[in-house]
């Protein structure tokens, strides 16, 4: 093995290492999410749907690591861009749901309080599932129509007669779901500071103005406390959103190179690129949800109980050290028939 195999290699251990990591935690949230009811939210949901399509990108992801070694050798490759293209375009729309659903809570709170329900969350949710199974049919049903007598030695090229197919379905459903967000973070960062403006005004009194016209001290402090929450809402979106688009505009610009140009990118380095972004892009939503009040206050409570198993089981073992050191010391017997430790 050679050093650029070697760094292959390499890269694709900890690619793997750290998609390990990503899926264990979203498992983490999905499971505390379904046995936790005061963490079934709205907010939640959506999430919950954003965790399960990183886990299916990611899982297919880390078999395309492992299948792509040789290009050749996959039997069925639009089986392989199918699946992909479930968790892929799942991530653009839950990406977007989570943006809108944060922008309606900050920006118009009265029509979010009174329009946005469980069962709307949920019938969203489950069209943004269809619609993703459905673009996953457009790419795998691309290379039905070929030739498979010129392909028989590598299935794998086949792809490349249907690349713009590929192409445009990855444009259609990623460079609008892009503007989406980016507009709603600018809005969601505009109403927050005006919010904030006026929060400060209110706070401000002037010594000389009457009592009965000074604001109430309980009315500033709801205020305070909801800019709090829409301050730690625009970080949280911010994170969010700032991922998302790192992540997936240099995947927009270089599949544009692979399937629109005459200069294609290696396969190492495509794999390579695409599971960073995989892993990068499920950063935002991880943390994101993390950060969320409810599931900060499980998480100060999970730590807590294991320090504490972890102080009671080594206090245990110190005990049980400390009782056989005793037992095991030697002894004499002294002229009045006593025995005493030497």
């Amino acid at each position: 093995m050679g050093a650029s195999g070697f760094a292959l290699t390499l890269c694709r251990i900890l690619l793997c290492l750290f998609s390990g990591f990503n899926f264990l935690s979203y498992i983490f949230i999905i499971v505390c999410i379904i046995r936790h009811p005061y963490l079934q939210t709205i907010t939640n949901y959506t999430l919950f749907s954003t965790g399960v399509a990183h886990i299916v990108f990611q899982f297919m992801c880390v078999i395309s690591i492992f299948e792509l070694q040789d290009i050749c050798s996959v039997s069925k490759p639009f089986t392989l861009i199918a699946f992909l293209y479930i968790g892929m375009v799942a991530v653009f729309a839950n990406t977007v749901l989570v943006t809108i659903e944060t922008y309606l809570k900050v920006c118009h709170p009265f029509l979010y309080a009174r329009v946005i329900t469980g069962r709307k969350c949920f019938l969203l949710i489950a069209l943004i599932w269809v619609i993703s199974f459905c673009f996953a049919a457009i790419a795998g049903e691309a290379g039905n129509n070929l030739e498979h007598d010129k392909y028989r030695d590598c299935p794998f090229l086949a792809v490349q007669d249907h690349d713009k197919t590929i192409g445009n379905i990855l444009n259609i459903v990623l460079v609008p779901s892009l503007v989406i967000i980016s507009v709603l973070k600018f809005l969601v960062i505009r109403t927050a500071r005006k919010q904030a403006v006026r929060i400060g005004a209110l706070g401000e009194r002037e010594p000389s103005q009457p009592p009965h016209q000074q604001p109430n001290g309980d009315i500033v402090e709801q205020l305070q406390q909801k800019f709090k929450n829409i301050r730690k809402s625009t970080i949280n979106l911010t994170i969010f959103v700032g991922t998302y688009i790192c992540g997936w505009v240099p995947v927009l610009i270089i599949s544009n190179i692979i399937f629109y140009t005459d200069h294609p990118v290696g396969l190492n380095a495509s794999v390579i690129i695409f599971m960073a972004v995989a892993n990068l892009t499920s950063v935002g939503p991880l943390v994101y949800t993390l950060r969320q009040t409810e599931f900060s206050r499980l998480q100060k409570r999970y730590v807590q109980q294991i320090k504490a198993y972890v102080c009671e089981r080594f206090g245990d073992i110190r005990k049980e050290v400390h009782v056989n050191v005793i037992q095991t010391k030697t002894t004499t017997e002294t002229e009045f028939g006593a025995s005493v430790p030497q």
